[in-house]
């Protein structure tokens, strides 16, 4: 390998932090280093009680207490097993709110393990998770993580669910004792949430996540309106499951669909259904769904999640294509979102069918737009360029079929001219560096900036980053006006390329190839190192991407052959 020129990050290998594997070893060996246990405790709370191995010496929070059996020291916490736990749960949040002068003066201390260890050794339990090919039960997992039940012993700023089978109850444990520490939350592909059952317990619990300022979700399931029927009123007339759905088959001339039965079936809890003193032979379709509407109106439903995140700034809702909203059009449910979120700065939408933005309008803080991947935004560059406070906008395609632009000077002479704040742009994967035509020429003179780029020349700086790889002879522009560019012009366009797009495995693929061109073909190479880790990272971030580890395994040759 060529010498390489110092660099900050420039390591034989990429070897983790102390920190990092003594985490590890805690999450694998967490049942004899977090031991915890039940003593005595009431049935009804369904609580647990959390063993921390620790010196008598050590600072702990306020509950603090010998156990009779070691020099440990437990804190009690909430497991939210069963219903009979939302009481412990309200209880311990109560608690927990006592005014710092009743506390005690070794309250004062922070945690008994550090934030930054203690939402490390969460994360390699998570991830030791994610890596196992079977699943866990909803019981080993809140026995896992019933340490992190108490934010006073165990905080976490930033806790990443990703990939991992939960349950409501497990969910609403940590968000209500991590409430205090909380600032980041990811959900992607997150299994087993409901909006009712979750929205229902912080409801009761009465907490909002007020250091919260940033969510990640690629499921629409925690945002949607969150309903629940009652399950049953002594005050009404129950009638038997089976009755019912035997009169309402057998009379004649009766619809016998799926949604009829469907209607009736939301009715039924433990083989009753509510009847209101009504005749059972009375018991048409009509009057089934008259009835389930009217009790549905009487049920008062809890907020949606975002009531509890008010100061959240960072909302990333990413592969909207797999999102099945079936309740309220996609413009009715981002007006909905957003009315609970009037601080946000930077919303993503990658990979959304929509073609309705203006609900972004009412965001007048907004500072960062991601449309990674949506499809036809020719339509809506109008109302994009209203977005006046908007610094980054994220327009790439990896298709570029997708990034077709008939009139592309002109869409781009809007956007850069109508978005005075604007310091990072991507358009990969686009025509929008194209050059100017007859037909697409929508600016008098050369504007006020040197730029291969036609509509750059009215930018009023150079940009910060300027995202152009898989774009209309890009490679052969040399005089573009940004600090930072994603390209296939040479090994710092290529290299930033590869930071850039780590997370996004369907334009990582042909960046990898283009970094395999680069350092099998090219000269005057001196980042080997730094793509060297770039690369590793992009292999093991993608594990099950087939196309990608072939395309990363050939780069990685050549550079360090």
């Amino acid at each position: 390998m060529p010498e390489n020129v110092p660099h900050q990050n420039d390591r034989p290998l990429e070897a983790p932090s102390l920190i990092e594997l003594s985490a590890e070893i805690v999450a694998n060996h967490a049942e004899h280093l977090l031991f915890t246990g039940k003593r005595g405790l009431r049935s009804s709370e369904h609580a647990a009680e959390v063993f921390l191995t620790a010196s008598s010496s050590s600072k702990i929070t306020e509950s603090r207490e010998a156990s009779p059996h070691s020099g440990h020291l437990h804190s009690r916490v909430v497991g939210l097993r069963d219903p009979a736990a939302e009481k412990a749960l309200i209880q311990y949040q109560m608690c927990s709110e006592r005014p710092q002068q009743q506390r005690s003066p070794q309250s004062n201390f922070y945690g008994f393990l550090p934030i930054r260890p203690s939402e490390m050794v969460l994360h390699k339990i998570c991830e030791r998770w994610r890596s196992t090919e079977h699943s866990q039960s909803p019981e080993e997992i809140d026995n896992a993580l019933k340490p992190f039940y108490s934010g006073d012993m165990c905080p976490a700023s930033i806790v990443d669910l990703s990939g991992v089978q939960i349950t409501d109850r497990i969910l609403a444990a940590l968000l209500v004792n991590q409430r205090n520490s909380l600032t980041s939350l990811s959900l992607l592909s997150t299994k087993g949430i409901t909006a009712a059952g979750l929205c229902s317990l912080l409801y009761k619990a009465k907490i909002k996540l007020l250091h919260l300022h940033s969510l990640k979700l690629n499921s629409l399931d925690i945002l949607r309106v969150p309903r629940y029927r009652q399950r049953y009123h002594p005050s009404v007339e129950s009638v038997s499951l089976e009755r019912l759905v035997s009169n309402f088959l057998n009379k004649p001339n009766r619809k016998q669909t799926l949604e009829s039965l469907d209607n009736a079936q939301r009715f039924f809890s433990g083989g009753t259904v509510r009847s209101e003193s009504l005749d059972e032979s009375q018991m048409d379709e009509d009057k089934l769904r008259a009835i389930m509407e009217h009790n549905e109106a009487q049920i008062e439903s809890p907020p949606q999640f975002m009531h509890f995140c008010p100061a959240l700034e960072h909302l990333y809702l990413l592969q909207g294509h797999t999102y099945s909203i079936e309740d309220e059009t996609k413009s009715a449910f981002l007006v909905r979102i957003f009315s609970e979120l009037p601080n946000l700065k930077t919303v993503d939408l990658s990979e959304w069918v929509i073609h309705d933005f203006l609900p972004l309008q009412k965001l007048h803080f907004l500072t960062t737009l991601v449309l990674y991947d949506v499809r036809d935004l020719e339509t809506s560059i109008d109302t994009i360029a209203t977005l006046t406070t908007l610094k980054s906008l994220d327009i790439s395609q990896s298709d570029r079929t997708n990034g077709h632009y008939t009139r592309p000077v002109t869409s781009l002479h809007t956007l850069i001219t109508s978005l005075p704040n604007l310091v990072s742009l991507d358009i990969s994967g686009t025509n929008l560096t194209a050059a100017s035509s007859d037909n697409d020429r929508p600016f008098i003179g050369r504007g006020t900036i040197n730029s291969d780029i036609p509509a750059l020349c009215f930018l009023r700086r150079p940009l910060k980053f300027l995202g152009i790889f898989n774009c209309d002879s890009s490679s052969q522009y040399t005089n573009i006006p940004a600090e930072r560019i994603s390209g296939e012009h040479g090994e710092d366009q290529v290299l930033t390329a590869m930071e850039v797009y780590l997370e996004r495995p369907k334009t990582m693929h042909p960046v990898l190839n283009e970094s395999y061109q680069l350092y099998r073909f090219g000269t005057d190479l001196h980042r080997y190192v730094e793509a060297l880790h770039l690369v590793l990272r992009a292999l093991k971030m993608h594990l099950g991407n087939k196309d990608l580890q072939i395309a990363g395994s050939a780069s990685m040759f050549y550079i360090i052959r």
